[in-house]
């Protein structure tokens, strides 16, 4: 793209309202085929904590398409050459969960990096491009996490959303 122009969308995100929220979906599938026998053991759970029922995000997850991707990391303020690297990555995000506590293992074109939080409670976290960010994630609904962060130290605020549906797990973002 020739210096000094912009990508025409961009102009439009910036002279809307500066509150336009701007979502993305990232949809990733499971290979393991006990994945699936795991959640349908965990919905027939009735009367269980929602300890048990989180772990339907147990498993290692890889993504499979993205919606509107792009015009989230310009939000979050990813520079253009790192967007491109995120947008052509196969990411391969392994979750584990014992309790309240999560083990999330992401390997991307970025490298791997490991993160661990308990749900309800803050953390800090490093995103693939070494942005820093501090939030929380907390159980919606049985197969449903929705984090809120805010990116150090420009604070500008997003939301992810994991939602685990048999061998499908979506993530959405959110951000102004």
């Amino acid at each position: 793209m020739p210096k000094g122009t912009r990508e025409p969308w961009i102009n439009r995100v910036r002279c809307d309202n500066l509150h336009t929220e701007i979502r993305c979906a990232r949809r990733f599938t499971s290979s393991h085929s006990s994945l699936q026998k795991k959640q349908q053991q965990l919905r027939s759970l009735v009367g269980s904590n929602t300890n048990d029922l989180a772990m339907a995000f147990d498993g290692v997850w890889q993504v499979s398409e993205n919606h509107n991707f792009e015009a989230f990391l310009i939000v979050l303020g990813i520079p253009a050459n790192q967007r491109k690297l995120a947008m052509d990555d196969n990411l391969e995000m392994e979750i584990k969960q014992q309790g309240n506590k999560f083990t999330v293992v992401e390997k991307s074109c970025f490298g791997t990096k490991s993160s661990e939080w308990s749900l309800d409670e803050e953390f800090e976290n490093t995103l693939a491009n070494g942005s820093q960010v501090k939030g929380t994630f907390s159980l919606i609904k049985s197969n449903r996490l929705e984090g809120h962060f805010k990116i150090l130290p420009d604070g500008k605020d997003f939301i992810i959303i994991r939602e685990a549906e048999g061998d499908k797990l979506e993530q959405v973002g959110k951000g102004e």
